[in-house]
């Protein structure tokens, strides 16, 4: 941020990514076969986590759709948002921006759907450049509306920056005065951006927030997929799914969003943060349930009641996966940065750099290696102990959410 100016923050961060991507379409995934080191020495493909290296671009490319959604929506979009909208309208703004956003994960979903059936049936290597030819592409309109955006509905007077920052750091350091707090300016750096962890309980209560998401999520995920694996064998099946629960996801997202006004009207704050663990806690238990009992009546049940268990997990799964997405698109993110509006653009900067980069990776590095380190190789295996990881730190995601509202 300190290096780019300001106008170029967002395509600077963005155009890493999208190079990426475009080389993967191009060159990367149709000649996997011819770059991947198929025969490398066993002892060092063990010593590794499963295909890691081996397949070295496929995880360079699932590590670089993580960032997508850490950089280019958590830090650049709702950054810019918070920059936009003031702490009145963004009450009204926010959710609507939810809304609108869900649109396209519906739209996205059909879309997937219909490359997969259609447009590239049965070529795998087309429908990923198809794909991510799009995303490209309208990476590209999103820059150019940003620019817009940028150029019409943001300030850029010095002295008009200035008031508003003197504003914004006044009202910082009257909250902070109260608890005997400091408001001294970090210089940048990573060590410095860890420092505002100490500097703001607020930030602070929102790191271990998102960690926790993201240690529960992931978990689930980790384990629902793999029971979506054995209900769906092959890619496009199983790519399909995946679209159709994003439409879901989708839909009952913006009916969150219609409701979240209501929501944060008259059940305030406390209410919409803690929607997020209560609805995760329900559904995770019942989905973790089912693999449980999977896994003790297995050697009991004949192959059609395990065949019949397995499918009722991956439909408990796929209301789980959308009951932890939905509220936490339409109530958990928008009450989240709010508490960012109040804050001082040094704070906040750094805060959201910390709590939505670092925190949300440590969070699902964390689950990672919860799930290495775990015994055997299936979901039924190692479902107890994710369940329990689930349970408490679902947990202790609602008790963080109310210490953050005192």
């Amino acid at each position: 941020n300190k290096a780019v100016p300001d106008g170029w923050v967002y395509q600077a961060a963005l155009s890493p990514l999208l190079l990426f991507y475009t080389l993967f379409a191009t060159v990367l995934y149709p000649c996997a076969a011819q770059l991947h080191p198929t025969h490398m020495l066993d002892s060092l493909r063990t010593a590794l986590p499963d295909g890691m290296l081996v397949h070295w671009s496929y995880s360079l490319f699932f590590a670089s759709g993580e960032l997508w959604g850490g950089v280019a929506i958590s830090l650049l979009f709702w950054g810019l948002a918070d920059e936009v909208c003031t702490m009145g309208e963004a009450k009204h703004v926010f959710p609507l921006l939810g809304f609108v956003a869900n649109i396209g994960l519906v739209v996205a979903g059909a879309f997937i759907k219909a490359v997969n059936a259609k447009l590239a049936a049965q070529d795998h290597v087309l429908a990923v450049q198809v794909l991510l030819g799009t995303v490209v592409a309208v990476a590209g309109l999103l820059l150019g509306l940003k620019t817009y955006v940028y150029n019409n509905h943001m300030i850029h007077d010095p002295a008009e920056l200035a008031a508003k920052e003197a504003a914004r750091a006044a009202k910082a350091a009257a909250k902070a005065s109260g608890r005997g707090g400091q408001t001294s300016e970090a210089k940048g750096g990573l060590m410095q951006s860890l420092g505002v962890l100490r500097r703001s309980p607020k930030v602070g209560n929102l790191a271990v927030l998102v960690i926790s998401y993201f240690l529960a999520q992931k978990l689930f995920d980790f384990a629902w997929k793999a029971q979506l694996r054995v209900f769906y064998p092959s890619a496009a099946a199983y790519q399909t799914a995946l679209a159709d629960v994003a439409q879901y996801t989708g839909i009952a997202t913006m009916v969150g969003m219609a409701c979240s006004k209501y929501v944060f009207h008259f059940g305030g704050w406390i209410t919409a943060a803690l929607a997020t663990p209560i609805t995760m806690g329900i559904s995770g238990a019942t989905f973790f349930a089912s693999a449980i009992a999977m896994q003790g009546g297995a050697s009991m049940l004949g192959p059609h009641a395990v065949s019949m268990l397995v499918a009722v997990g991956a439909v408990a799964g796929v209301v789980g996966r959308v009951a932890s997405r939905a509220p936490k698109y339409s109530l958990f993110d928008p009450a989240k940065e709010m508490v960012y509006i109040s804050m001082s653009k040094t704070d906040k900067n750094e805060g959201k750099a910390t709590v939505d980069l670092l925190g949300s990776y440590f969070g699902k590095s964390g689950a990672s290696w919860i799930t290495q380190l775990s015994d055997g190789d299936t979901t039924a295996a190692r479902g107890r102990g994710a369940f329990d990881a689930f349970g408490w730190h679902s947990l202790g995601t609602a008790w963080e959410g109310a210490v953050v509202c005192i």
